[in-house]
């Protein structure tokens, strides 16, 4: 990813209205946006699309979110690092998550448009960073 092209991101999220919010919030900072409903279409979308971060809910339909991480973590190249948990579960169980779930960061809903556009503007320099590109605010 280089520092003019823009972010892409996956949304992952089983609720259209979710989808639609998070498409709508980040179109409009210019980036490039594809979305999946269930955790089989997010595994294929992952290969296809190479996202820059990942907007991942964890109770999907088809495979779980949890599922989904580790199919990503499987590939080892970084990319579940990249992944923001956007989920509904309850803080109970969010501490029965596994300790080793590498993620960018775990957000509840209901969320705060501008906290979550300020953590994947944080992930995506971060990304940057380690690629050795000039960070740029985009």
């Amino acid at each position: 990813m280089s520092a003019n092209e823009p972010i892409r991101i996956l949304i992952v999220d089983d609720d259209p209205g979710v989808r639609r919010l998070l498409t709508i919030l980040f179109e409009r900072e210019g980036w490039t946006v594809t979305t999946a409903a269930d955790g089989q279409t997010a595994v294929e979308q992952v290969a296809l699309v190479r996202p820059d971060v990942v907007i991942l809910d964890l109770m999907l339909p088809t495979r779980t979110g949890l599922e989904v991480l580790q199919e990503m973590t499987a590939e080892d190249d970084g990319r579940a690092e990249s992944v923001l948990v956007l989920t509904a579960i309850s803080e109970v169980q969010l501490r029965r998550l596994p300790a080793d779930l590498r993620v960018w960061q775990v957000m509840r809903k209901p969320f705060d448009n501008v906290e979550l556009l300020q953590s994947v503007k944080a992930c995506s320099s971060r990304l940057d960073a380690q690629n050795g590109e000039q960070v740029t605010e985009r």
